[in-house]
């Protein structure tokens, strides 16, 4: 019945209950109740340090963001500029009209549309939600929104996109006579270009799913934690 509750929440409503019905000799720092024998024992001070320490919800918010800010959405930019340029190159091309070629540039628009929405929808979204867990006096009510098996669902499925995409362009690039099945203005090297960029942005957001599922497990000990006791 307690499984519900963050260790955040449970100290704050504990807290908000002191206020009105105060223990003797008991007092009360953000979070914390504490009893104080000495007059200059410097707990307050100790417990003001120390409050976002154990919190792990900031810990792995911390995580979260630093991979999303310095890694995924610089990347991610950085390929699309990359699909763009491929995609254009095959646009220009006089051959866009056989078959193969229109399934080409089918396939890099859609990956490009998925990129896109994917910065957006997953990336973007995330990182507003962590911002209020890292903040000098941290919110992590909606801890749990930010690491819900939905977005682990949803990155998972951009993955796979995007394997389909390595899949579909190293098939061009190992037939025989390859050249003729690439459109005249994309070269061997900017197809492979791509595929390499695709495959490090799809670790990239492994990384991001090893966080959340971090994450989540360390919620889950939390939880059984607060039950047995």
């Amino acid at each position: 019945m307690y499984t519900e509750f963050s260790l955040n929440s449970i100290q704050q409503r504990f807290c908000e209950g002191f206020l009105f019905f105060p223990f003797k000799q008991l007092k009360k720092s953000g979070n914390y109740i504490y009893k104080q024998y000495k007059p200059n024992s410097g707990i307050r001070q100790v417990l003001e340090e120390r409050k976002v320490a154990f919190d792990f919800h900031v810990f792995f918010a911390q995580q979260l963001l630093e991979k999303i800010n310095k890694v995924a959405i610089p990347n991610g930019i950085a390929l699309m500029r990359q699909v763009e340029r491929l995609f254009e190159s095959n646009h220009r091309s006089e051959q866009t009209t056989a078959a193969v070629f229109t399934t080409f540039t089918d396939m890099l628009s859609t990956y490009y549309n998925e990129l896109s929405n994917y910065q957006s929808v997953v990336l973007l979204r995330q990182q507003e939600a962590a911002k209020p867990m890292v903040k000098r006096t941290p919110d992590c009510t909606n801890a749990g929104n930010v690491f819900s098996n939905e977005w682990s669902h949803l990155i998972k499925q951009f993955i796979l996109n995007g394997n389909a995409v390595i899949e579909f362009l190293q098939e061009n690039l190992e037939t025989e006579n390859s050249y003729n099945h690439l459109p005249s203005d994309c070269t061997r090297q900017d197809v492979e270009e791509v595929v390499v960029a695709i495959r490090a942005f799809n670790t990239i957001q492994y990384q991001l799913i090893s966080v959340l599922q971090q994450w989540s497990q360390r919620q889950q000990q939390h939880n059984r934690q607060v039950y047995l006791n």
